[in-house]
Parts: C-alpha cells; structure tokens; sequence
C-alpha cells in the first residue's frame, strides 16, 4: 500500500532527489573545469551548498571550500552528510545579500549551483511571488562583494524557451543508496509574462509518496548577464554542455578588478521591461 505525504521542505528528502535527477560526476568535473580556468590561487566559496551535493566530492579532494547556504534545514542536512562521509567540515549560515560583509573579498571563486540563484528570497518559505529583479541584483551584489577583483561567479540556470506560458513534464527513475527503487516526476510551469517559474516534484521512494513545491523567478541567461553587468562582472562566458542536468546552462563571470559605484550601496534599477530580453 502506497502511503502520501506533503513534505514542508525538502531538506527532507532533496538528497534523494539528487540521486536521481542529477548527474554528481558531471558537477564536479565542471566545477574542477572552471577552478582550472579561472586559475585558483585562494579559496572557493560554496555559497549555496544545500545539502552538499557534489561538494562533498570536491572536499574529499582537497579543494579549499567554504561553504554557507541561507536555509538552516539544508546546513542541517549538510552537517549530517559531513559526518557521515568523514569530513569535518562546518558550513555558515549566511544569506547572499550578506556575504560582502561577512566575507569582504575573500575568495577567488564563489559557486551558486543547482539553479538556487532562481530561488532568492524563497526557497524557506513557498510564499507567493513577484519577479523582482532588482531583489536578484542585490543578492547578486553580495556574491560580488565576497570575490576578490578579478574573482569569478560560478553559477547555473536552466534554459528557457521564448514564447507563451508552457508546462513541462519530466521523470526520473533510480534507486537510493540501499537499492529502493526511486520516480521522481517534475511539473516545471513557466510564465514569460510575470516571470516566475512554478516546480511541483512528486516522489515515489518504495512504497511511499512524497510531494513538494516551490515558486522562483524564471531567469533566462540576457536577464542574468544584465544583472551580473549591473553588479560589477565583466567577462561572462557559458561553460562547454557539461552541466549536472541537460537542460541547465552554467555561466562564469569575472569581476572587474575596479568597481567605484558598487551596487551594494546604492539601488539597483532593472523594472524596465524593455530591458528584459529572452535568451535564444
């Protein structure tokens, strides 16, 4: 008999999910890529770890990570899977818009992967929604203040399609670490016109059903190089089709080694509508 259940928040069940839906050897080799590219001579910061997906990995492998992540389930969750692969590695709590001041350009890297940069301001709580982009730049600013100059962002999204609202539908099928079979279907509901993105995930791990949801900005790669411009990056480059999921893009951004007008002290302005374009 198959049991169903709503779950609050996915810290709960998200490594799963991974399993199965994510492909962890092509997030580190991309992720060891771009450390390549970039040139590392200090540290990387993690700075949407979750529940340490992929970096676990990078950890064992003596890359210099610090991790943080603004959601205390996910660092909850991130702790457990150190522990229990050996690490002791602690992660801090830290939302994005505050990481210039906790980490005045410290790092020479900064990744925020899995598409978390959509979910600014949302993932804790599924509350409605309203596409701010000037809210996204601000997040945005706080990575930028943590980088050295000449630093780079590390960051994925999935592509978007131009045209009218559409739903897309994906499954998965795998099995947990002790061999009980696994389907993970993905509703994926996108609006251009209000720019938001809805994601309903129901999942069958052996006889019992779990369900969550979460609302986002729906982000297409103009938009995100118009923020990044906007927050101080120059160079922006999409990386080879290497990313953890086939229909995700994955970008680098330099910041420029001079910035005088950061936006972390001023407003940012991007609610024109004709400054939003659809990638293509």
């Amino acid at each position: 008999m198959t049991t169903t259940s709503i779950v609050e928040h996915p810290a709960e069940i998200i490594d799963i999910y991974l399993r199965v839906c994510a492909d962890e050897d092509r997030f580190v080799a991309q992720s060891v890529a771009a450390f390549d590219t970039v040139g590392l001579n200090g540290p990387v910061l993690d700075c949407a770890v979750g529940t340490g997906f992929g970096t676990l990995r990078l950890l064992e492998a003596g890359y210099p990570l610090v991790c943080s992540d603004g959601s205390v389930d996910m660092l909850r969750r991130f702790r457990l899977n150190c522990a229990e692969a050996g690490l002791s590695h602690d992660a801090v709590h830290a939302r994005w818009e505050d990481l210039g001041r906790v980490f005045p350009a410290v790092f020479d890297m900064v990744m925020c992967r899995g598409n978390s940069l959509a979910y600014a301001d949302t993932w804790d709580n599924d509350v409605p929604l309203e596409h701010d982009l000037d809210r996204l730049a601000t997040h945005v600013a706080g990575m930028a203040g943590a980088l050295r100059p000449g630093g780079a962002l590390l960051v994925d999204l999935p592509a978007t399609r131009p045209g009218a609202a559409s739903t897309r539908l994906l499954e998965h099928r795998g099995s947990t670490t002790v061999g009980e079979p696994v389907t993970v279907v993905e509703q994926i509901h996108t609006d251009p016109t209000t720019r938001l993105r809805r994601w309903n995930v129901t999942m069958t791990v052996g006889t019992h059903t779990c369900q969550f949801s979460r609302s986002s900005y729906l982000i297409d790669l103009d938009t995100l190089r118009t923020v990044l411009r906007l927050c101080g990056f120059a160079a922006i480059c999409t990386l080879p089709d290497l990313s953890p999921r086939d229909h995700y893009s994955t970008v680098v951004a330099i910041k420029e080694r001079t910035r005088p007008n950061h936006p972390r002290h001023r407003t940012p302005v991007l609610t024109s509508a004709s400054s939003l374009t659809t990638d293509r």
